[in-house]
């Protein structure tokens, strides 16, 4: 048995078998080419990137089609950065210059931008760099024509393993099968984080080293609440995390059967219980939990996403999405909040 720390994402138990999301990715090809080569690497790179960006619209449809207007939006920020054109001059100048195949050179390039990136002192702009290696494996699979797990097609109930979860895989998974989640990297205020909390799924994040520390099909407990995993636990750790879990699944039916009662003090004075959510998507637990409307949506979090800023449409639509959904309960639309901890 081994118990590792890290940052507490989302809260509750977990319980179940090792899933990995294996990053097959970071094993990029090195070569140099031949000066009568370089034309046709550079084709190469474009049919990649081109077919990158039919999977990214395609896959920003499908989300459009559940109705998640909102999620979509980071999507349009990831065919920005694969159309900017001053990353692609730097990728085909490594092609043209150094002789580089076109894996190593768009590997190269990414890796200075990210490393530019972390090196700011704000944990929002760093954490922007899940986008850029999001879009750039994207690319890479397809020049080496590797198909990226698809995590929406899990057949069983598993605790998702990773170095980090791109935002792309947080959004596709099946929620139903992902019970769990722990990886290497990542923080509070990370896609993954903010996914996990609203759809109610246990998440340890920043855990550096999970992912030499765990085997695929071993049994693995998560506590979200405090920042927790243990790795093949005993039995007498087991059991007694079984009965957390069942005190926790107990307290929330209890507190789901009272849901619809009044929140009134002994003496009648009636208060208002509302919730603050970040994504529109958490409107379906607010509603199920008997919230009393929208204490607080906090909507900077639509602006975070790099390579662009949300569009009145794009506004427009997320907030009719909230307000749609919660009928003519109350809601209270923090538009923007920007400061010293927050940045565009």
């Amino acid at each position: 048995m081994k118990k590792l720390s890290g940052l507490s994402a989302s809260q509750g138990i977990a319980i179940g078998k090792v899933f990995f999301n294996l990053d097959e990715y970071l094993r990029v090809p090195e070569y140099r080419i031949k000066e009568d080569e370089v034309e046709a690497e550079i084709g190469r790179l474009d049919i990649a990137v081109g077919k990158t960006r039919e999977e990214l619209i395609e896959l920003k449809n499908s989300i459009i089609n559940e109705n998640n207007i909102k999620e979509a939006g980071f999507l349009d920020a990831h065919i920005l950065m694969l159309e900017d054109p001053e990353l692609s001059k730097q990728i085909k100048s490594r092609i043209i210059d150094s002789y580089y195949n076109a894996e190593w050179a768009l590997y190269e390039t990414v890796k200075g931008f990210v490393e530019l990136i972390e090196a700011s002192n704000d944990e929002y702009i760093k954490e922007r760099t899940f986008d850029i290696r999001d879009v750039a494996k994207r690319v890479l699979g397809n020049l080496l024509y590797k198909k990226r797990i698809d995590l929406k097609d899990l057949n069983e109930e598993v605790i998702l393993i990773a170095h980090e979860l791109l935002p792309s895989d947080t959004l596709t998974m099946d929620k139903r099968m992902v019970k769990g989640i722990a990886t290497d990297a990542g923080g509070r205020t990370s896609h993954t984080a903010i996914l996990a909390r609203a759809f109610e799924i246990p998440a340890v994040l920043g855990l550096k080293n999970i992912t030499a520390e765990v085997r695929i099909g071993e049994q693995i407990i998560i506590d979200g609440s405090r920042g927790i995993v243990i790795i093949r636990p005993d039995e007498e750790t087991l059991e007694k995390y079984r009965k957390k879990l069942y005190d926790w699944q107990k307290k929330e039916v209890e507190l789901l059967n009272l849901n619809m009662l009044p929140a009134e003090t002994k003496d009648g004075k009636k208060i208002l219980l509302k919730a603050n959510i970040e994504i529109p998507e958490e409107t379906e637990s607010v509603l199920s939990h008997g919230a009393d409307g929208v204490g607080l949506y906090r909507s900077e979090f639509f602006f975070l996403q790099p390579g662009k800023l949300a569009s009145e449409e794009e506004q427009y639509e997320a907030y009719s999405q909230v307000l749609s959904s919660m009928g003519n309960k109350p809601v209270t639309i923090r538009t923007i909040d920007l400061g010293g901890d927050k940045m565009l």
